[in-house]
């Protein structure tokens, strides 16, 4: 019936924000740690932990503006149209 319907739809979205979430924290960690690598490789490279931590905090400040600016519609419509075919198309 309906419920079931509902529930199914509401479980498989559940299940796919939750994958989501854990991949996303997985992807962040993966980031930091790749970052705080650079940064000190930057480091040793110029003799300054200043400029190494500095030049990764451009980059990540760049991608961010660039986000706002470019990306954000970009982003809210893909994280929409997955969770309308959860919905709507998965079996």
């Amino acid at each position: 019936g309906l419920f079931l319907d509902v529930v199914e739809k509401s479980s498989t979205v559940v299940s796919t924000l939750a994958s989501g979430v854990v991949l996303s924290l997985l992807g962040i960690f993966i980031i930091l740690f790749a970052s705080i690598g650079f940064a000190w490789w930057i480091a040793s490279a110029t003799g300054s932990v200043a400029i190494g931590f500095f030049a990764i905090t451009g980059f990540y400040l760049a991608l961010f503006i660039f986000t706002l600016v470019a990306g954000k519609r970009m982003i809210e419509n893909s994280i929409i149209n997955l969770i309308i075919k959860k919905i709507f198309y998965d079996k």
